[in-house]
């Protein structure tokens, strides 16, 4: 309640105060979501608070669960606005939501890793953006050039563009993947 009402320092001492008790809970989506956002007002546990966002999603993949999880994540990004693994986690229920353009605002703010490279490709390509799609899926084969996947569809993209040379060449990529 002291959080709906905007008074967050209040908010955060009841809720430390329930931690204890909401330990023994863990197999209960709403309380994991809650323990993720008292968690995640402390930098050190962030990684405790990202796997109990997790866990929570993996009990309840409802669209309602999705919501939850989505307003939950919001509120620990706001805590830390420059924690990419946070944003990660948020950009793939978003991504699950079909908020592509708000996802990709989040994979933005995400580790550079391949496969985050590779879903912002995919994102930027249903978005209809096949320039950036083709930049994306092209940093995610530097990262990690043994992508079958992303190679054969950054070869189909470049086809498209009539650049047969350099389509073949991400062909025999996918090829040898």
């Amino acid at each position: 309640l002291c959080f709906e009402v905007g008074d967050a320092a209040s908010a955060v001492k009841h809720l430390k105060a329930a931690l204890p008790y909401l330990q023994k809970t863990a197999s209960n989506p709403e309380i994991l979501r809650l323990r993720g956002i008292i968690l995640a007002r402390d930098k050190k546990k962030a990684a405790l608070a990202r796997k109990n966002f997790e866990t929570a999603l993996s009990l309840d993949t409802s669209e309602a669960g999705l919501k939850k999880a989505a307003a939950a994540l919001s509120r620990a990004v706001g805590f830390f606005p420059g924690d990419g693994i946070l944003h990660q986690a948020l950009a793939r229920i978003l991504d699950r939501q079909k908020a592509w353009a708000r996802s990709l605002e989040h994979y933005s703010l995400a580790p550079k890793e391949a496969a985050t490279e590779a879903r912002m490709g995919t994102l930027y390509l249903q978005l209809g953006d096949k320039d950036s799609a083709e930049v994306r899926w092209q940093k995610s084969l530097e990262i990690a050039p043994m992508q079958g996947e992303i190679a054969f569809g950054l070869g189909k993209l470049l086809e498209e563009r009539k650049a047969f040379a350099n389509a073949a060449g991400y062909f025999d990529l996918a090829a040898e993947a």
